[in-house]
Protein backbone atom coordinates (compact mmCIF):
# COMPACT_ATOMS: atom_id res chain seq x y z
CA UNK A 1 0.00 0.00 0.00
CA UNK A 2 1.14 3.15 -1.33
CA UNK A 3 0.35 6.43 0.10
CA UNK A 4 -1.13 9.59 -1.42
CA UNK A 5 2.20 11.53 -1.25
CA UNK A 6 3.67 8.33 -3.54
CA UNK A 7 0.63 8.41 -5.67
CA UNK A 8 0.80 12.24 -6.42
CA UNK A 9 4.33 12.46 -6.95
CA UNK A 10 4.66 9.20 -9.54
CA UNK A 11 1.14 10.95 -11.38
CA UNK A 12 3.36 13.93 -11.73
CA UNK A 13 6.35 11.79 -13.12
CA UNK A 14 4.18 9.92 -15.62
CA UNK A 15 2.80 12.96 -17.21
CA UNK A 16 5.97 14.27 -17.94
CA UNK A 17 6.69 11.22 -19.96
CA UNK A 18 8.79 9.36 -17.85
CA UNK A 19 8.72 5.42 -17.36
CA UNK A 20 6.90 2.88 -18.91
CA UNK A 21 3.48 2.76 -16.84
CA UNK A 22 2.17 4.92 -13.61
CA UNK A 23 2.48 1.47 -11.54
CA UNK A 24 6.30 1.31 -12.49
CA UNK A 25 6.63 5.16 -11.64
CA UNK A 26 4.73 4.49 -8.83
CA UNK A 27 7.11 1.50 -7.14
CA UNK A 28 9.76 3.98 -8.04
CA UNK A 29 8.71 6.43 -5.96
CA UNK A 30 7.71 4.08 -3.34
CA UNK A 31 11.43 2.96 -3.41
CA UNK A 32 12.93 6.73 -3.54
CA UNK A 33 11.05 7.00 -0.24
CA UNK A 34 11.89 4.09 1.31
CA UNK A 35 15.59 5.04 0.82
CA UNK A 36 15.93 8.84 1.06
CA UNK A 37 12.67 9.16 3.28
CA UNK A 38 8.83 10.80 3.55
CA UNK A 39 10.13 14.69 3.74
CA UNK A 40 13.03 13.61 -0.10
CA UNK A 41 12.06 15.48 -2.77
CA UNK A 42 10.56 11.85 -4.87
CA UNK A 43 9.63 13.76 -7.66
CA UNK A 44 13.07 15.59 -8.66
CA UNK A 45 14.54 12.62 -7.38
CA UNK A 46 12.97 9.70 -9.20
CA UNK A 47 12.83 11.99 -12.12
CA UNK A 48 16.67 12.43 -12.25
CA UNK A 49 17.32 8.92 -12.17
CA UNK A 50 14.98 7.92 -14.88
CA UNK A 51 16.81 11.14 -16.95
CA UNK A 52 20.44 9.89 -15.92
CA UNK A 53 19.28 5.77 -17.05
CA UNK A 54 17.79 7.22 -20.39
CA UNK A 55 20.70 9.19 -21.24
CA UNK A 56 23.25 6.39 -20.11
CA UNK A 57 20.98 3.48 -20.89
CA UNK A 58 21.29 2.35 -17.14
CA UNK A 59 18.90 0.61 -14.78
CA UNK A 60 16.82 3.35 -12.92
CA UNK A 61 16.58 0.82 -10.07
CA UNK A 62 20.68 0.62 -9.60
CA UNK A 63 20.68 4.20 -9.81
CA UNK A 64 18.32 4.88 -6.89
CA UNK A 65 19.89 2.10 -4.92
CA UNK A 66 23.35 3.57 -5.45
CA UNK A 67 22.39 6.58 -4.58
CA UNK A 68 21.02 5.70 -1.08
CA UNK A 69 24.08 3.66 -0.86
CA UNK A 70 26.37 6.78 -1.39
CA UNK A 71 24.12 8.59 1.04
CA UNK A 72 24.98 6.53 3.60
CA UNK A 73 29.11 6.79 2.64
CA UNK A 74 29.08 10.30 1.46
CA UNK A 75 26.54 11.84 3.61
CA UNK A 76 24.08 14.20 1.46
CA UNK A 77 20.41 13.87 0.39
CA UNK A 78 19.03 12.04 -2.69
CA UNK A 79 18.36 15.73 -4.59
CA UNK A 80 22.43 16.90 -3.85
CA UNK A 81 23.47 12.91 -5.02
CA UNK A 82 21.10 12.84 -8.10
CA UNK A 83 22.78 16.23 -9.62
CA UNK A 84 26.23 14.98 -8.85
CA UNK A 85 25.30 11.72 -10.94
CA UNK A 86 24.05 13.60 -13.43
CA UNK A 87 27.32 16.18 -13.60
CA UNK A 88 29.51 12.68 -13.08
CA UNK A 89 28.42 10.34 -14.50
CA UNK A 90 26.57 12.39 -17.73
CA UNK A 91 30.45 12.60 -18.93
CA UNK A 92 31.00 8.62 -19.09
CA UNK A 93 30.86 6.19 -21.24
CA UNK A 94 27.26 3.86 -20.31
CA UNK A 95 29.81 0.80 -19.32
CA UNK A 96 32.72 3.21 -17.43
CA UNK A 97 29.35 4.98 -15.77
CA UNK A 98 27.69 1.95 -14.81
CA UNK A 99 31.36 0.39 -13.50
CA UNK A 100 31.57 4.18 -11.43
CA UNK A 101 27.77 3.00 -10.07
CA UNK A 102 29.57 -0.55 -8.76
CA UNK A 103 32.51 0.63 -7.44
CA UNK A 104 30.28 3.51 -5.50
CA UNK A 105 28.43 0.60 -4.32
CA UNK A 106 31.43 -1.21 -3.18
CA UNK A 107 34.39 1.13 -2.31
CA UNK A 108 32.33 4.21 -1.37
CA UNK A 109 33.46 3.63 2.16
CA UNK A 110 36.91 3.67 1.38
CA UNK A 111 36.84 6.97 -0.43
CA UNK A 112 35.33 8.08 2.42
CA UNK A 113 37.55 7.18 4.59
CA UNK A 114 40.21 8.68 2.72
CA UNK A 115 38.35 11.82 2.93
CA UNK A 116 36.95 12.13 -0.78
CA UNK A 117 33.91 13.46 -1.26
CA UNK A 118 31.53 12.06 -3.48
CA UNK A 119 31.68 14.45 -5.99
CA UNK A 120 35.72 13.68 -5.82
CA UNK A 121 35.29 10.19 -6.17
CA UNK A 122 32.67 10.05 -8.85
CA UNK A 123 35.69 12.56 -10.89
CA UNK A 124 38.54 9.85 -9.66
CA UNK A 125 36.57 7.21 -11.57
CA UNK A 126 35.93 9.11 -14.38
CA UNK A 127 39.14 10.11 -15.05
CA UNK A 128 40.46 6.23 -14.79
CA UNK A 129 36.90 5.32 -16.82
CA UNK A 130 38.07 7.18 -19.71
CA UNK A 131 40.38 4.21 -20.09
CA UNK A 132 37.19 2.14 -20.15
CA UNK A 133 35.54 -0.31 -17.23
CA UNK A 134 38.91 -1.54 -15.87
CA UNK A 135 40.19 1.47 -15.65
CA UNK A 136 37.59 2.03 -12.70
CA UNK A 137 37.96 -1.20 -11.33
CA UNK A 138 41.78 -0.71 -11.31
CA UNK A 139 41.83 3.15 -9.70
CA UNK A 140 39.18 1.65 -6.71
CA UNK A 141 41.41 -1.26 -6.09
CA UNK A 142 44.16 0.70 -5.77
CA UNK A 143 42.48 2.90 -2.95
CA UNK A 144 41.17 0.14 -1.65
CA UNK A 145 44.92 -1.93 -1.35
CA UNK A 146 46.58 1.70 -0.16
CA UNK A 147 43.65 1.51 3.00
CA UNK A 148 44.55 -2.12 3.85
CA UNK A 149 48.69 -1.37 3.65
CA UNK A 150 48.53 1.85 5.04
CA UNK A 151 47.19 0.65 8.16
CA UNK A 152 47.98 -3.41 8.11
CA UNK A 153 51.71 -2.12 9.99
CA UNK A 154 52.84 -5.34 8.42
CA UNK A 155 57.01 -5.25 8.27
CA UNK A 156 56.76 -4.03 4.77
CA UNK A 157 53.83 -1.21 5.80
CA UNK A 158 56.89 -0.49 8.60
CA UNK A 159 59.46 -0.07 6.27
CA UNK A 160 57.61 2.45 4.14
CA UNK A 161 56.62 4.79 6.66
CA UNK A 162 60.28 4.31 8.22
CA UNK A 163 61.21 5.56 4.67
CA UNK A 164 59.01 8.81 5.02
CA UNK A 165 60.32 9.52 7.79
CA UNK A 166 58.66 12.07 9.97
CA UNK A 167 55.30 13.22 8.90
CA UNK A 168 53.67 16.40 10.13
CA UNK A 169 50.12 16.97 10.07
CA UNK A 170 48.25 19.93 10.80
CA UNK A 171 44.17 20.32 10.50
Amino acid sequence: VVGEDVLGAAADIYRNAWGGSLEEVAMMVADAQRTFGEDADLTYITEGAYAISQKLGLDTQEILNTAGIAIADFGGDGAQVMDLFAAKLGGMSQMAAEEALAATQEYGTVFDGLGFSLSSTLGVMGSFGEKGTIGVDKVSDAFKELTIRGSDMSEGTGKAYAALGPVSYTH
